[in-house]
């Protein structure tokens, strides 16, 4: 019997400030499934930290050791957050980034699909040699992004990028939940300037006022959101 290999799923955007990180750990809490939240924004590497969980072990540790061939088992390198989801964290000393190997991407990420039911990547915004791999190796792409004029346009770059090489792997939700942005525009004039649908739109009524001190008393924000549990329903769904 074939083993079912887990599905994985970037989170990315196109500009800072949308609530992209944020978003992927709520993903990762919502999940029904075993899941990893592996922390490749290398510049922001903030999951770790903002979910206060000591590490041993980091991502670029196992790539090394993939490299080395001294890579034993995935358990090694993970730590486990309140028992909801796997943390694989972001590098925090900078000096490791500078050697990371990306040829071993592809492999770790074998072996986390054979370790987990769904792998939920956070990346940075910059389309960068490493996002340009992913955007390849994984199944699905959610673009986060707010209802600011900069965060659109950046956005319907990409999304022309996509239309052009024919990628149609990915979805787009709509962040209103974000203390810095104004309703500039409503839903209708955001699909206008996208020429393409919103999947899922966050309220603003999701905004935690308490952000940070909730994350320090170990609660998530939005975890309990209807909406990200229906997003997090749909994406977990079959590869």
């Amino acid at each position: 019997m074939a083993i079912k290999e887990g599905k994985v799923v970037v989170v990315t955007s196109t500009k800072g400030g949308t609530g992209k990180t944020n978003f992927a750990m709520n993903l990762a809490a919502n999940m029904k499934s075993k899941t990893l939240l592996l922390d490749l924004d290398f510049a922001g590497k903030a999951v770790a930290a903002s979910l206060d969980v000591v590490v041993k072990y980091d991502v670029a540790d196992l790539l090394c050791d993939l490299e080395n061939k001294k890579f034993n088992n995935v358990e090694n390198y993970v730590v486990n957050y309140q028992d909801t989801f796997d943390i694989l964290a972001a590098p925090n000393d900078p000096r490791k980034i500078t050697k990371l190997d990306l040829n071993y991407i592809d492999a770790m990420l074998h072996h986390l699909r054979m370790k987990y039911e769904c792998i939920i990547i956070d990346t940075n915004h910059n389309v960068s040699k490493l996002n340009l791999l992913l955007f390849d190796l994984v199944d699905e792409i959610v673009f986060i992004t707010t209802p600011n004029l900069i965060d659109l346009k950046n956005l319907k770059t990409m999304i022309n990028i996509f239309d052009n090489i024919k990628k149609e792997n990915y979805k787009i939700i709509l962040n209103r939940a974000c203390t810095r942005v104004s309703d500039y525009y409503n839903d209708s004039e955001v699909r206008g300037l996208l020429e393409d649908n919103i999947d899922y739109v966050i309220p603003k009524s999701a905004y935690e006022k308490n952000y940070e001190a909730n994350l320090l008393a170990g609660k998530l924000p939005m975890k309990k959101e209807k909406i990200m549990q229906k997003i997090a329903q749909a994406i977990g769904g079959e590869k």
